[in-house]
């Protein structure tokens, strides 16, 4: 890892060879020179529970190494199959350039420059997985890769059904026919149809029988300038 420059925010933690490192009240740089030592900025850590899809399982794989959780010589294959895989599915230029960063950086032990590139993938990942429409949830009949290349074939047809049903296009008439008449997080929340569709189109839907929680994400959101979820 000869030649990495980690340039640190006021109390960022490091991790180096299992040891944590805590940065100063300033912005500063620490050079690495040990071209064997494991670093791993604890700000990118992912959480296990968190690696649930390709390009985070990966990102894990190569976290460990870096923590010193896993032999760098007997994880190297394993992480060299999984970006083939991904390979397959990330056929754009931008993700095939990272990819083949990531390769490379793996065969010549550099796991930190490895994480690094596969976790720019993670956005375009999120794009591709993303509930875009109010609680649009994409048909899945495999898991893995091939669920994620069915996914990417289909989405499109998938999102165009899904917005043309009867029901979300009466949602969405109630919402626009009823949400001037909300003045306070509390109006809101109290009418469970227009938390429904206001929830959904920002992926919260999830939260809707957590009542303390949606009014303090709406009572947030309400002091600022922000559009309405349905245009």
């Amino acid at each position: 890892m000869s030649g990495l420059v980690l340039k640190l925010s006021p109390k960022e933690r490091v991790l180096i060879n299992g040891a944590i490192i805590e940065n100063g009240d300033r912005r500063s740089r620490l050079s690495i020179v040990s071209p064997s030592a494991n670093i791993l900025r604890l700000r990118d850590a992912i959480h296990p529970e968190h690696a649930t899809t390709p390009v985070t399982r990966i990102c894990y794989a190569t976290q460990l190494v870096l923590s010193g959780d896993a032999d760098p010589q007997e994880s190297r294959l394993p992480l060299l199959r999984r970006i083939e895989e991904l390979s397959r599915i990330l056929t754009d230029n931008d993700s095939r350039a990272r990819l083949t960063a990531a390769t490379d950086a793996i065969l010549e032990g550099r796991y930190y420059h490895a994480m690094k590139a596969l976790r720019a993938l993670i956005p375009r990942e999120s794009r591709l997985l993303a509930v875009h429409s109010n609680e649009f949830q994409p048909i899945l009949p495999m898991g893995g890769l091939a669920g994620w290349a069915f996914l990417k074939r289909t989405q499109d047809s998938q999102e165009t059904a899904f917005k043309a049903s009867p029901q979300l296009n009466r949602d969405t008439d109630y919402f626009k026919d009823n949400i001037g008449n909300i003045s306070s997080a509390e109006d809101l929340v109290s009418d469970h149809r227009l938390l429904k569709v206001a929830l959904g189109a920002f992926g919260l839907s999830a939260d809707i029988d957590s009542q303390f929680l949606c009014e303090r994400f709406l009572k947030r959101g309400l002091s600022q300038k922000t559009a309405s979820p349905i245009e």
